[in-house]
């Protein structure tokens, strides 16, 4: 019943949609299409899609093809590559007709038959070609052909009857298109315009000459029927190659109302008709797609191809068409491959930039979204100004700037636009100010920063403006704090972030975005965290990142705050989704705890952790725009559903902060590429429950090919049941797909091997499963799969895995083994028992011989006893004189030892204190490598430079282990634009590498955090954060670093750089004019003891040719000593780098260090050493 009642919303939406802008999506070459000639397409049952080509039958499942082709060495293959038509029958048996036959493809997955076995004319040559395929309601299996008539089969392949041109039939020999109307009525479609019709009831055909209709259409006799389309509504529907599309009423054979797409067709050529689930007509031409109205008879929608939309069709020139149970439209286009046409599930309409249409947005990129109290909406865009939409008359107004004019808007990028309750237009902007817009004179005001004046606007750069519930009017700045605007006297009440005033200021002097809630609470994002305004108490509390408490707020970085229908407030940040239950919120915080907040990331479910928007719909779901997407989460039911550029978005990329909900509940998020727009409740998940087939298998990564004699696979994968292996065939893998093919790359897995694995695999995406080592036994593998849209077929396919175990583990070689093993050890005991009677004998007898060879000895001994003791007397009187001399000896080494040990401690001690020394020296130089280490890792890898020059070299040589020069690089893709310095800071070794650590950690938040790109900016902000971190303005320290800065963007073959140093400089070398420029930069260091005159660094500006070349240094290789103290100075510097401009640079680099080696000596280093050479 659910499943009728989505039927049933689909239907209707697409009734609603029908002649709205369709997205054709395309068949990549790299699914495997071989050939782009696609003369017919057919999905199958199993929801595989069959592709007729002139280079082979191609099979896809949604992301590859497998091609069955012709082979000489195989006759059970296709009889030519040239496939015309694909047909399946109730069966399930594929029909394939080619150029010269018909084939149905084998029980087996992989071979076909051939029907046509002998040409119908006696000849060896089979001249005729298969034209049309379809199965009657009797069961039967009609085919078309053109030069062999008409051939009527039974499932089974078995002809039943031929039917060739005769007297009364002139027709027959010449078939192009059949089909079968509600009566059972086969309708036949041949050259010139004629049509047959065979009765199955009375088995005769009928001949319907041209002549017959040319009453009612202009008959043109080298036309031909390429189509017939029975319909419950219009009768027959005729496609002609040169006339149009007509229809007859099958009643009377006539032509009885003409279609007024004969005045709507723009070119006559009809290739391909079909009807889809929505009875729209399509209609494929010579000049595009035609989709009309089976109700009204109008052609509501031409899709033709346009080289500036990547959505649309690929050509005018059009083959066939193809309508499957899935409501996809599948059109092949000559020589393009296959385009195809999604159903409407999600609307997702686009506001988008369109070139030639000046009814569109001005720019690409939409930064803020809203809609007025007339219902009109108002787009901010990053390079177009404002771009006004009249929802009423369906206009485009803009409002762009203009130089001079101060009644216009200021600058290009808009951030922010609100209406007051006085219906007042505001419009924040991009270093433009605040501006109000009058609608009469179409004029806007701005209000400007005035650095003396505390009550103007606080900063130029405005990020968001809001009114509160008491008619306050709040401005966001991007670094000056948040501002309450009094509109009659024209004052700005500026917060701020004031340092040690803790919570009693804002988080952060970056400001983002502002809410209030149903309290009355004012909540600011920023880019310091998130602060609560409580007016009543005039008071503020800050919300901060802590990476030691996962439930802290996610990030700093606060892109919105969102109060849901039960008063839940949810913060949407750069690092996650932050959720504060409303029941702790009935009175204002008074401090941060822990438990004050939960944290949800791409762990629960996020599609990114970077949410940019939040929208909630009526049914309190709530709606998340990310740099992955659009999410819908219910909260309640804890379900995520994602939605990407597949489904219809402008792209994957929203901006933060970009997003409006209409009075009407229509919910708006702007993204990089256009503004998406939609009703939530018309955002309807894919109903389809795909069939889900295994596709291949493998052995030791080798594909299984099916076979009837292999002993593995006798049929194809996704048809084998069964699947018998040896116990070393034990590293297998299956591959499987479901057969969704609506945005395939989302479907999702699952597979588990009982008798293995306890339970399911959830593999996402992944679409094979590996399994090693299986011991014999039996398994069944089993597989599941989902839709795009989490719609799961938990049938799926299963299939028995049989490993038979070796004959060492089978049964019979078991009880063999036993058998034999009993009987060894009855033979081996009764061998043993008779050895051992053997061996008791035997012992008996040495027994007794021992006895007595004893007795005979005993006497011998009692004589040599005798005399050992004389001997023992005469040994004591020796001892007793060896005694005393021992003891002598005793006393001397006893004074020697005590003497030793004195030796031995002293020596001790010598070791202990040269081992201390040594170890600390150890700890020492470990330190400073291990500096070194790691102010390698964070220098620019070389392949940053790579996309941006031709050549490139960098000469870096440390002085010491740790180096005081350093070089700095950051790119900004999305504007295509590079920045590079070379430093040198205070001092080398370890003092130089501190600083430098500072220096690049400066560098790297004043340009991709604080997004400042003019190079003289950057080094006022390095300067003034050198001489924050060394405290200078309180101390005497001196410290700071010369520095050279360039930022590079890309201008077709060339490249701008703009250049700004403090002590540094820069040469450049022009190819075309073979000219080395020298250029310096201003006198003045960054840091050090605070100058009385502020500091200024210029800029300059050059264009790069081809082969130009720039390069940057610091003064380590000019300042190098020669063994005779000398200097290599800047003249002999200048003069090296003339001599060597024309060599490649690897050479010039080569050359460089060779120079310096030799100049050098044996003379210590002096300096660190940094040269970098580029070439554009």
């Amino acid at each position: 019943m659910k499943q009728f009642f989505i039927l049933l919303l689909l239907l209707f939406f697409n009734l609603l949609s029908y002649a709205q802008e369709r997205n054709f999506h395309h068949i990549s070459d790299a699914s495997g299409l071989t050939n782009k000639v696609v003369k017919d397409i057919y999905r199958d049952q199993k929801g595989f899609l069959w592709l007729g080509t002139q280079n082979g039958l191609h099979r896809y499942d949604g992301y590859e093809m497998k091609i069955y082709r012709s082979s000489s060495e195989e006759n059970r293959s296709l009889s030519t590559n040239d496939i015309n038509v694909i047909f399946e029958d109730d069966q399930q048996q594929l029909w394939v007709g080619t150029t010269n036959n018909i084939h149905i493809m084998n029980t087996d997955g992989e071979h076909f038959t051939k029907l046509i076995t002998q040409s119908p004319f006696g000849t060896e040559e089979f001249a005729f070609e298969i034209t049309s395929i379809i199965q009657a309601k009797t069961g039967t299996v009609w085919v078309g052909t053109k030069g062999a008539g008409l051939y009527q089969f039974n499932t089974s392949g078995e002809l039943i009857s031929h039917h060739l041109a005769d007297k009364q039939n002139p027709y027959l020999s010449m078939v192009n298109t059949l089909a079968e109307d509600k009566n059972g009525n086969i309708w036949i479609g041949h050259e010139g315009l004629n049509l047959s019709v065979y009765n199955h009831k009375r088995g005769i055909f009928n001949s319907i000459s041209a002549d017959q209709h040319k009453t009612y259409f202009s008959g043109n006799g080298s036309s031909e029927i390429t189509k017939i389309v029975p319909t419950d509504r219009k009768g027959i529907l005729v496609g002609t190659l040169q006339n149009g599309v007509f229809s007859i009423n099958p009643s009377n054979k006539k032509v009885d109302y003409l279609l007024e797409t004969n005045k709507g067709l723009k070119h006559p050529t009809v290739k391909d008709i079909v009807i889809d689930g929505f009875q729209n007509i399509w209609v494929a031409t010579s000049d595009g797609l035609h989709q009309l109205s089976s109700y009204s008879n109008k052609v509501l929608k031409i899709y033709r191809a346009d080289d500036l939309d990547n959505k649309s069709i690929a050509s005018n020139a059009l083959l066939s068409l193809h309508y499957d149970k899935q409501h996809i439209l599948w059109v092949s286009v000559s020589g393009q491959g296959v385009d195809y046409i999604e159903p409407n599930f999600k609307k997702f309409k686009t506001y988008k930039r369109e070139v030639m249409n000046p009814n569109s947005l001005k720019h690409t990129t939409v930064q803020a979204i809203f809609e007025d109290s007339d219902r009109n909406l108002w787009f901010g865009t990053s390079g177009g100004g404002i771009s006004f939409l009249n929802t009423k008359t369906k206009l485009f107004e803009h409002h762009l700037p203009e130089k001079g004019n101060p009644d216009k808007l200021q600058v290009w990028a808009v951030f922010a636009i609100h209406e007051d309750h006085k219906k007042n237009i505001w419009v924040g902007s991009y270093m433009g100010g605040l501006s109000k817009f009058n609608a009469e004179t179409k004029t806007f005001k701005t209000y400007k920063n005035a650095a003396w004046d505390n009550t103007s606007l606080p900063h130029d750069d405005v990020r968001d403006i809001f009114e509160d519930s008491k008619k306050n009017l709040w401005i966001a700045t991007n670094s000056g704090g948040v501002a309450l605007f009094d509109a009659e006297k024209e004052l700005f009440k500026t917060f701020k972030r004031e340092e040690g005033k803790g919570d009693q200021t804002l988080s952060s002097n970056w400001t983002l975005n502002i809410f209030e809630d149903s309290r009355g609470w004012i909540w600011v994002g920023t880019y310091g965290g998130l602060s609560i305004y409580y007016p009543k108490e005039d008071r503020w509390i800050n919300f901060m990142n802590d990476k030691q408490d996962e439930n802290s707020l996610a990030h700093n970085w606060v892109y919105a705050v969102h109060e849901d229908q039960s008063g839940n407030m949810w913060i949407g940040t750069a690092g996650g989704l932050n959720k504060i239950e409303a029941s702790k919120l009935k009175a204002p915080i008074e401090q941060y705890s822990s438990d004050l907040m939960i944290t949800l990331k791409e762990a629960q479910g996020l599609s990114s952790n970077s949410i940019h928007g939040i929208l909630e719909d009526e049914d309190g779901v709530l709606w998340l725009s990310s740099n992955s997407g659009l999410s819908k989460f219910d909260h309640k039911e804890n379900e995520i559903t994602h939605y990407t550029k597949d489904d219809g978005l402008q792209g994957n990329e929203f901006i933060p902060m970009a997003f409006c909900k209409t009075h009407e509940g229509r919910l708006f998020f702007g993204g990089n590429n256009g503004a998406n727009a939609f009703y939530p409740n018309e955002i309807i998940n894919n109903p389809y429950k795909p069939n889900i087939c295994l596709t291949n298998f493998s052995l030791f990564n080798r594909e299984v090919k099916p076979d009837s004699s292999s002993l593995v696979l006798q049929k194809n994968i996704s048809i084998t049941d069964e699947i018998n292996l040896h116990y070393d065939q034990n590293v297998l893998t299956f591959s499987f797909v479901a057969l969704n093919m609506i945005s395939p790359e989302k479907n999702q897995y699952a597979y588990m091997l009982e008798g293995f694995d306890k339970d399911w695999n959830y593999v996402d995406d992944k679409r094979e499963a590996i399994y090693t080592n299986l011991d014999p036994g039996d398994y069944i593998f089993r597989v599941k799969g989902s839709n795009n849209d989490g719609l799961w077929n938990e049938d799926g396919q299963e299939v028995l895995l049989i490993i038979k175990p070796p004959y060492w583990q089978t049964w019979w070689f078991r009880l063999m083994v036993f058998l034999v093993l009993l009987l060894s050890i009855f033979l081996g005991y009764q061998w043993k028992v008779r050895a051992y009677k053997k061996e008791q004998q035997i012992l008996e007898k040495t027994v007794k011989d021992r006895t007595r060879e004893l007795a005979e000895r005993n006497n011998d001994l009692v004589m040599i006893n005798e005399e050992v003791q004389q001997q023992a007397e005469e040994l004591e009187m020796q001892r007793d004189n060896l005694s005393n001399t021992n003891k002598l000896i005793s006393e001397r080494n006893l004074e020697l030892n005590q003497k030793n040990n004195k030796i031995s401690t002293l020596l001790e001690q010598l070791q202990t204190a040269n081992g201390e020394i040594t170890q600390k020296n150890r700890h020492i130089t470990d330190s400073i490598r291990y500096a070194q280490t790691m102010q390698e890792a964070i220098l620019p890898i070389t392949d940053q430079f790579s996309s941006y020059f031709q050549n490139h070299f960098i000469l870096f040589k440390p002085k010491d282990i740790v180096s005081g020069d350093f070089y700095w690089v950051s790119v900004k893709d999305e504007k295509n634009r590079l920045f590079i310095a070379s430093v040198d800071c205070t001092g080398h070794g370890v003092p130089g590498a501190f600083m430098s650590m500072i220096g690049m950690s400066l560098l790297n938040k004043i340009v991709n955090e604080y997004n400042t790109e003019d190079p003289s900016a950057i080094l006022i902000q390095l300067d003034e954060g050198i001489r924050k971190a060394l405290k200078q303005d309180h101390s005497k320290n001196s410290d700071g670093m010369d520095l050279s800065i360039v930022r590079i963007d890309q201008n077709g073959d060339s490249k701008d750089l703009c250049f700004s140093s403090a002590k540094g400089s820069m040469y450049i070398y022009r190819a075309a004019h073979e000219e080395l420029q020298k250029v310096v930069g201003d006198k003045i260091s960054i840091g050090g003891i605070r100058r009385k005159k502020e500091k200024k660094f210029t800029e300059q500006h050059f264009q790069l040719q081809k082969n130009d070349r720039f390069f940057l240094l610091t003064d380590g290789y000019i300042d190098q000593c020669d063994e005779d103290r000398k200097k290599f100075g800047t003249v002999k510097f200048e003069k090296i780098l003339n001599q060597t401009i024309r060599m490649p640079l690897d050479r010039q680099y080569q050359l460089l260090l060779d120079v310096l080696r030799i100049h050098q000596g044996e003379m210590e280093q002096r300096d660190d050493i940094t040269i970098l050479g580029f070439e554009i």
